[in-house]
């Protein structure tokens, strides 16, 4: 399992997946989540895993994902490779185009529970600013959606 792109982004009490399993074949991922009681944004300490946890996850998932992808040569992409990857990733210059998030059932702080997310579409687009699209499906489990972000070659 490597967390090393999250641990260079976010303090380790912050990481909110473990125990990764990547399936090459599926560019997926699937994660144990877990979100520690009073990693909120609320005064009042919230029991229940928030959408702000839920976009944090999304967002992990969707960098180690990425990150396995590219740098296992799953994937490839002309003038980004997984080193660039994580320097973007790092530096927060992977921009979020869209989320789209669905709740199927209420999680409990330090409730354990998985996340699988696939690589559902990757593309370079060429304009007066080339950047690349990455689209990841999150499959239905406690919740599921769709995120894409950009990344500027």
């Amino acid at each position: 399992m490597d967390l090393s792109i999250l641990t260079s982004i976010y303090p380790g009490n912050q990481i909110f997946i473990q125990n990764l399993e990547f399936f090459g074949d599926d560019l997926a991922v699937v994660a144990t989540c877990n979100v520690p009681l009073g990693q909120g944004y609320s005064v009042k300490i919230c029991e229940y895993v928030t959408a702000e946890n839920y976009v944090r996850i999304f967002s992990q998932c969707s960098y180690v994902l990425a990150h396995y992808l590219l740098e296992n040569n799953i994937i490839s992409l002309d003038d980004f490779d997984a080193e660039k990857f994580v320097s973007k990733a790092v530096r927060h210059d992977l921009f979020y185009r869209s989320l789209a998030m669905s709740f199927h059932k209420r999680v409990s702080c330090g409730e354990e529970f998985e996340m699988r997310l696939e690589l559902s579409g990757i593309r370079e687009i060429r304009k007066i600013t080339d950047f690349i699209l990455f689209t990841f499906t999150g499959k239905r489990t406690v919740i599921s959606g769709e995120l894409q972000f950009i990344a500027v070659p």
